[in-house]
């Protein structure tokens, strides 16, 4: 909705069926997702939970094309 909600079904051949829900908002994106195994592991757990936070750091390389960043992990 809105490039905002984000909603997707998973499926892993005789692995696993899931679902995951997201929301962005500005840079901050949070995302859930549920697994639900369909093998034989199945009779012993009940699905595995997942959270996801992550943040886009904003670059413009138009504003200052001078800017030297210190870390190959921002860019």
């Amino acid at each position: 909705y809105d490039n905002r909600f984000f909603a997707s079904l998973m499926y892993r051949p005789t692995q696993a069926v899931g679902v995951h829900l997201g929301m962005q908002l500005g840079k901050l994106y949070a995302g859930y997702a549920f697994e639900w195994p369909t093998s034989a592991l199945a009779k012993a757990s009940w699905g595995s939970h997942e959270l996801l936070v992550s943040y886009s750091f904003p670059l413009s390389p138009a504003k200052n094309r001078d800017a030297k960043y210190k870390s190959i992990r921002f860019l």
